[in-house]
């Protein structure tokens, strides 16, 4: 039952989530953008990890929509097979998989991103605020974490960066004191105010440079000025803090009830929030759910297939193998030893069972040829064999979408279905004459298929100088590992 592909498959994120979504023409220029701090989530549309992420990882895009000045946030999806040798080339070995790219950067053998492996909202907040506070800024207005120095004054901090080119209006300067990083901290708190910006200091003293007189007059009482002066009635710079300056070369000392981050915060935004200070929200506009209505077609699908639920369907096959070979395999990095040999068996039982008719008997048959001379080759090498076997064999792949394994909402069943599909299917032919009196039947097929799941969910299989599996090992290990890998990936019934 071949069915043509409707539309495709909906995106697990949109621009009103703050996250744009990125693919094998875009990436490189998106990187390479300078002065600007990158965050990209390398996903797979089909795995359940990266879908059971989504809510937190939308929090926290649309928590760094306040960062924007900074940091772009990005999705890219190596489920794609025109983005397979991109995740291949960044090393990309699981998903969900993120990774900071800090300014002007250019990938190298040695620089493929700063990875996190946390999953949880603040920890990876916390994350960002180290990478963001590490990169250089230099665009007009942009904000800087570069500490003032001693040759600095309200004229020279308004000139850096070409402030006065810009919007801003006012200046806060905040008192870092060594190993702490409040100063950072209250920069990214307070950096959706866009007239404003923080600029830091580890050096008390230097706010004498700035100017302070007029940072007390009538807005606090006598008492309360008494406390920033010394006896002989000069300011002591060592009980400040913070101050804000304006372009006016006004200053004002701002007074914190306690040495906290949110004490900083609360009364530099009750400042700004006085002043009408501007504060650029992300759009409100409701995001796109994703859940979809099926259209008349694909509920005649799900129809049937509920009242013929025991057949398997050539398309469904079609899929699985199409998604192995062209982009699972090739994102492996090096296939050898024991993951060789079960590639080659594998190809050898797609072979013999004929699940693609004649054709992809041929297909296979040449492909398992190309295998069985090399000991070692990569995926990228694996996927050039593909391709060149495409353009010799075209019109291999007939069904254009799940049947068998269609769903009533998106990203449920689907490849993993299909796949599972496939490893039924192979295990009940094996079975079966005259399969099961060729030479290859005498290999057990299920530790094929636990070294199969291995290569594609990222582990790494034993290198076998004898060239023989571990069958005891993997048939110990099998339930075990197939239920892991089937769970992870959301192998859920309609």
């Amino acid at each position: 039952m071949a069915v043509s592909l409707g539309q495709s498959e909906p995106s697990l994120y949109s621009l009103d989530d703050n996250v744009e979504t990125l693919d094998n023409r875009t990436l490189e220029l998106a990187l390479s953008a300078p002065s600007m701090g990158k965050f990209v989530q390398f996903i797979n549309i089909f795995c359940g990890h990266c879908r059971r992420f989504v809510p937190t990882f939308k929090r926290i895009a649309i928590q760094l929509h306040h960062w924007r000045r900074l940091l772009k946030v990005y999705v890219f999806d190596c489920a794609q097979e025109q983005n397979v040798k991109v995740c291949r080339d960044y090393r990309i070995r699981t998903t969900p998989t993120m990774r900071f790219f800090h300014s002007n950067f250019r990938r190298s053998e040695h620089e493929i991103g700063n990875t996190t492996n946390l999953r949880d909202y603040q920890g990876i907040i916390d994350f960002l605020a180290n990478q963001v506070g590490n990169n250089t800024y230099e665009a007009e207005g942009q904000p800087t974490f570069e500490l003032i120095t001693s040759n600095d004054n309200q004229q020279t901090i308004w000139m850096k960066n070409d402030l006065l080119q810009s919007n801003v209006k006012y200046i806060v300067l905040v008192y870092q004191p060594k190993g702490s990083t409040i100063g950072r901290d209250l920069l990214l708190r307070t950096i959706r105010f866009e007239d404003a910006v923080v600029r830091i200091t580890d050096d008390q003293q230097l706010f004498l440079n700035f100017n302070l007189d007029s940072g007390l007059g009538s807005i606090y009482p006598e008492e309360d000025i008494r406390l920033w002066l010394k006896e002989d009635g000069e300011i002591d710079s060592k009980k400040v803090k913070l101050v804000i300056f304006t372009r006016s070369g006004n200053s004002m000392i701002l007074k914190p009830r306690k040495d906290t981050l949110d004490e900083y915060v609360e009364v530099t935004t009750d400042f700004f929030m006085v002043q009408g200070a501007w504060v650029h929200y992300l759009s409100t506009t409701q995001a796109p759910n994703i859940s979809f209505t099926m259209d008349q077609e694909k509920q005649m699908i799900l129809s049937y297939v509920l009242k013929n639920k025991l057949q398997i369907y050539r398309s469904d096959l079609e899929q699985a193998i199409h998604k192995l070979i062209h982009i699972e395999i090739p994102k492996v990095s090096v296939i050898e030893g024991d993951s060789l040999i079960a590639l080659r068996r594998l190809i050898g039982w797609l072979a013999l069972s004929k699940p693609l008719g004649a054709l992809g008997e041929r297909f296979f048959t040449l492909l398992h040829q190309k295998l069985s001379q090399q000991q070692q080759l990569t995926g990228a090498q694996f996927q050039d064999q593909v391709k060149e076997l495409d353009k010799q064999i075209p019109k291999l792949y007939k069904g254009k979408r799940f049947v068998g394994c269609v769903s009533s909402r998106p990203f449920l069943r689907g490849f993993t279905c299909s796949l599972w599909t496939l490893f039924h299917y192979l295990t009940v032919q094996a079975a079966k004459p005259p399969h099961n009196t060729q030479p290859i039947a005498k290999l057990p097929l299920l530790p094929i298929i636990i070294i199969i799941i291995n290569i594609i969910s990222g582990r790494r299989s034993t290198s076998s100088s004898s060239g023989n599996l571990n069958v005891t090992s993997c048939m110990r290990n099998a339930c075990n590992r197939c239920a892991k890998y089937h769970h992870a990936h959301d192998h859920a019934q309609t």
